[in-house]
């Protein structure tokens, strides 16, 4: 935190390196090296809440435009309730419709002991399918039950396609840094190949593989 004096100094002198953070903080230095030193992403916090609120003071979370109701037990019943009827609301939107900070969301939802789960992909099934799945595994029960390896009996197939482009999650990869470096990674090439693996697995043994271009 810095006093507000401290604030005003840091926009102009923000505007005079020409809105460089990295600049703005090693001039500030310069010009006050008394004084607790700002960094760059300090100085960037105090550009986008300026700009966001119209105040040169930070204001707390969850405090910002509409005033917020105090937590009480009506209004932990109705965050419960909100997620309760609809799982997959947002935080966001149960602020928003019930006047409570997001921070006391979090808070109610962890100590009533919720979490929010990832969807898992599976493969559409027909209603005609879930019987013929159920005969079949017990199908495969008694099978098991007279001979102890006879899934070891069974062979397994499966193929998957392999490209140039790979694999790349732009959720779990990041480049940390105190502005946007508007880093890249190659995606669409104009060349582009392909390979598919097939292989037959037999008990824990891999027992062919074979390559299509």
């Amino acid at each position: 935190m810095f006093a507000p004096d401290e604030y005003c100094k840091m926009l102009i002198i923000y505007g005079q390196c020409n809105r460089n953070a990295n600049e703005a903080a090693r001039e500030y230095a310069r010009r006050f090296p008394q004084r607790t030193q700002p960094s760059a992403n300090a100085f960037l916090r105090l550009v986008e809440s300026t700009r966001r609120t119209g105040s040169l003071l930070p204001q707390k979370k969850g405090l910002v435009g509409a005033r917020r109701r105090a937590r009480t037990p009506e209004t932990e019943e109705q965050v419960t309730e909100a997620f309760f009827q609809d799982p997959t609301t947002s935080i966001r939107t149960v602020s928003r419709l019930h006047g409570v900070s997001r921070n006391s969301i979090q808070r109610i939802l962890k100590e009533n002991r919720q979490h929010p789960y990832h969807y898992t992909r599976v493969q559409h099934l027909h209603p005609q399918d879930y019987a013929a799945r159920v005969k079949f595994c017990q199908w495969l029960l008694r099978q098991h039950a007279e001979n102890q390896n006879f899934v070891k009996t069974i062979m397994f197939t499966d193929e998957s396609t392999f490209t140039r482009e790979g694999v790349f999650n732009i959720h779990n990869n990041h480049f940390w840094a105190d502005q946007n470096p508007h880093v890249i990674t190659p995606n669409s090439f104009q060349y582009k190949f392909s390979i598919n693996l097939w292989a037959r697995i037999l008990g824990d043994r891999i027992v062919r593989t074979s390559y299509y271009i």
